[in-house]
């Protein structure tokens, strides 16, 4: 299939010979690839909306994988038993609601061996959570598809907890480490971002504006230390 970069390198992070779900799974693309290149022997398509697995269940079987990948209707991981399987990917949401859909079933990620998690948003939180939660990312890619940036994290459990730095939760450890090329892109169109609000907000008095300044220095200290991992 056809993939976009995006659902391509969050398949590259499963690993060979897992049992599967695909949570949030829309057209069913990325469990299709993974049977159909034998990288699963199973899979379950998961999404909460009627409409989306309708579509995802008739691109099954017209690929032939009825017998091998089911669908079902579910709230986030509800409907899966704990060990059921032992990867699953959440892509396509923001942050936030990755995290509600793992804090809300706790019995099932305790079972899992690995996570592939695509945020579009609060990302940061999203990997504060993790290891709060006793995990950690292992591998992490950023991707750049039509003028959007992408993290792609590949989580395990950790053999013991760890803390991260707040450059490290905000940016992710394997980028800042591996001085991701994609990552360096991002940090600059955030810098853009961020000076153009400091600027704004710098005009303002009202209290409010006062708290959201601090806000964006706060941010723009972080940017700053990331960069400069580069330069190192």
């Amino acid at each position: 299939m056809n993939l976009s970069v995006r659902l391509q390198t969050a398949a590259s992070f499963v690993t060979e010979g897992s049992r599967f779900a695909d949570i949030g799974t829309d057209h069913g693309y990325l469990p299709i690839d993974l049977c159909g290149r034998g990288v699963v022997p199973m899979a379950i398509a998961m999404d909460v909306r009627k409409g989306p697995l309708d579509h995802a269940r008739e691109n099954i079987e017209s690929h032939g994988f009825s017998e091998t990948i089911e669908t079902r209707l579910s709230d986030g991981l509800e409907k899966l038993a704990p060990g059921e399987v032992n990867s699953v990917a959440i892509t396509g949401m923001g942050g936030l609601l990755i995290r509600k859909i793992l804090a809300a079933n706790p019995a099932v990620c305790e079972r899992l061996s690995e996570m592939i998690l695509g945020p579009q948003s609060e990302t940061g939180e999203l990997r504060r959570y993790l290891y709060e939660q006793g995990f950690i990312i292992d591998r992490e890619e950023m991707i750049l598809e039509d003028g959007k940036y992408y993290p792609i994290l590949h989580v395990v459990r950790a053999s013991k907890k760890s803390e991260l730095s707040d450059v490290e939760y905000e940016f992710g450890p394997c980028l800042l480490r591996d001085r991701n090329k994609v990552l360096y892109k991002y940090l600059g169109w955030r810098r853009t971002v961020a000076e153009k609000i400091l600027k704004k907000l710098e005009q303002g008095d009202s209290e409010q504006a006062s708290r959201r300044l601090f806000e964006v220095k706060e941010e723009m200290q972080l940017i700053e230390a990331a960069i400069q991992n580069y330069e190192m």
